[in-house]
Parts: C-alpha cells; sequence; structure tokens
C-alpha cells in the first residue's frame, strides 16, 4: 500500500486524534497509509491509561525532522532501491528497528508486488546465517541500525553484513537519524515507505490496487 501520508503535524491528533478508519476511508486511502495517525492514537492512549509516558512533544519534534529532512529521505529511498533492483530484500532490525523492518517488508510487498522478508537479530544469527552461506540467490540484505543501539548489537550487525557479504549477496546497511527513539522510528519508517515507492516505480507497478489480496478475501469469503 501506498507511502503513509505523515500529516503535517503528527501531534496534531494527540489531544482528540480522529478514528483511523474514517479518516482512511474519507479520503479514499487504505488504513496503513495513516500510520501516523495510528501512532498518535496508540501513543496517547497509552499514556492516559498510565501505561507509558506521554511523547507529544517528541512526536512534534518528529514531524519537524521528517519535514526538514524529506528531500534527503527521498534521494536516500532511491539509492537504496538502485541498490536492491530486482533482489529480494531481506529486511533485518533488532529493538527499535524490528517493527519497521517489519514494516518495510509489508509495504515492498504491497507497494511493488515483491517478495520481502524481514528477520530480527538476535535471532538471525541462529540457524538464518547458515543460509547465506551457500548458493543464495536473487536475495539480498538490508541491515536497519538504530543510532542509539549498544555497542554489541552495533557489533552483531557488522558481523552479520560482513558474513552476507562474503557470500555474495547485496548488503545495504542503514543507520537512522534523529535525536530521540521516536524521531528514529518514523524517520526509518517513511524511508522504507519511500523504497517501497521507489521499487514499485522501477518496475512499472501501481502502489495502490491489491489485486492478489482482494482474490484471496473473496475466494475465502465470509466464516
Amino acid at each position: 500500500m501506498p507511502a503513509s501520508p505523515l500529516p503535517r503535524r503528527l501531534a496534531r491528533g494527540a489531544s482528540s486524534p480522529a478514528p483511523v478508519g474514517r479518516w482512511s476511508r474519507r479520503r479514499g486511502r487504505p488504513a496503513t497509509t495513516a500510520v501516523a495517525y495510528m501512532m498518535v492514537c496508540a501513543a496517547e492512549v497509552a499514556a492516559m491509561a498510565g501505561a507509558a509516558p506521554r511523547v507529544a512533544g517528541e512526536i512534534e519534534a518528529a514531524a519537524t525532522l521528517l519535514e526538514a529532512t524529506r528531500e534527503d529521505l527521498q534521494h536516500t529511498a532511491a539509492e537504496i532501491a538502485a541498490q536492491l533492483g530486482s533482489t529480494v530484500p531481506v529486511i533485518h532490525g533488532s529493538g527499535l528497528t524490528t517493527p519497521v523492518a517489519r514494516r518495510w517488508k509489508g509495504q515492498i510487498n504491497e507497494n511493488a508486488e515483491q517478495p520481502a522478508f524481514f528477520s530480527e537479530l538476535p535471532e538471525a544469527n541462529h540457524n538464518e546465517i547458515c543460509g547465506w552461506g551457500g548458493e543464495q540467490g536473487p536475495f539480498a540484505a538490508v541491515m536497519l541500525e538504530d543510532t542509539g543501539q549498544h555497542p554489541r548489537e552495533r557489533r552483531r550487525f557488522e558481523l552479520t553484513a560482513k558474513a552476507i557479504a562474503a557470500g555474495g549477496s547485496v548488503v545495504v546497511r542503514v543507520e537512522t537519524v534523529g535525536e530521540t527513539p521516536t524521531d528514529r522510528l518514523l524517520w526509518a519508517t517513511m524511508l522504507g515507505d519511500l523504497v517501497s515507492l521507489e521499487l514499485a516505480t522501477a518496475a512499472g507497478v501501481d502502489p495502490l490496487p491489491t489485486e492478489a489480496l482482494d482474490s484471496l478475501k473473496a475466494a475465502l469469503g465470509s466464516p
């Protein structure tokens, strides 16, 4: 599905967030394009329930960061898409970037209509690392690394990237940008959405229709 149109101010809905489904239907967009609104809603509910601190200030700062780095993000996305080419990307995340890796995978699947997978470190260093040692086929590895990660986690990414590259596969290393975890989470999410659109453009694919998904749902019918 298409990239999330992040609102001008992500925090605008923090005090009285609009229902995500209604927002999406009113504008004729799939719900996953409202990722910013969904995050604001979830964060505000968690704060109201006392389960987490309120991060409206961080969300506001993240919106400013994304507006300021929009052109850089688009340029970086184009570079990453060019590196990936027609390969099948396996997106690696750890800690903060684990849910982002899953998002990248799903956006590439739906927007570009291409196979893509995600993996999480350190689990990827168990059985999975052995799979990169033989004939890998058209696979590439994307390493989503967080600026605030632990030194040992950074070392794990470095060694994993080195091992995969030694087998001849393309390895793309991406490090998050931003001062706060919210900055970095949303920056990496936006980048992944843009990468998926760049891949869709390169493949001549319209990112809006989801014919395979719609056909499967129709065939399954109601429970």
